[in-house]
């Protein structure tokens, strides 16, 4: 059974079969259409389409800020926190930190648009406890943990390559 699909370039029919009737440019066989896509792909350069530089999004252009505060008007006691080169990573690690502790009442985040390299962090505390100090006080412990890791898996590397000598 032969299969015939209309070229939309030269109007010549494509046959799938190698046995079919048709020959010449127009008899492709599926082994022979393989090989061509191949070689094209690999014969014809890439490009990205619009993409940014890679370090637009870790370095901070000249006069840019790493945070900046803002106070939030639609909730009282509320703060926003900016953070420019920043993604989920951080975001959620903070977030995580923030609601560990009991007088802050709410603590999330949002990345404004893909292609921007920023993390907008909303903090609301009790009236007694500002956002700025809980906010300082989430990287303070975050900073304490992360080094205790540090040390802990320092310390397991250690053992591991004095075990294996």
């Amino acid at each position: 059974m032969n299969v015939e699909l209309q070229s939309s370039m030269s109007g010549l029919p494509f046959c799938l079969n190698p046995s079919c009737e048709h020959r010449g440019p127009a008899a492709v066989g599926p082994f022979k259409l393989t090989i061509t896509f191949v070689k094209l792909l690999l014969t014809k350069p890439r490009r990205k389409m619009n993409a940014p530089p890679a370090f637009e999004s870790f370095l901070l252009f000249e006069g840019e800020k790493k945070i900046s505060i803002s106070k939030d008007t639609k909730v009282p006691n509320a703060c926003l926190f900016t953070l420019n080169k920043e993604d989920h990573t951080l975001g959620n690690i903070i977030r995580a930190q923030l609601l560990k502790d009991p007088q802050v009442l709410f603590a999330g985040y949002k990345v404004p648009h893909p292609l921007e390299h920023k993390i907008v962090i909303r903090v609301q505390t009790t009236a007694d406890y500002s956002p700025q100090e809980a906010f300082t006080n989430a990287i303070t412990d975050l900073i304490s943990e992360l080094s205790l890791l540090e040390e802990r898996f320092r310390v397991a590397i250690k053992d591991k390559q004095e075990g294996i000598e």
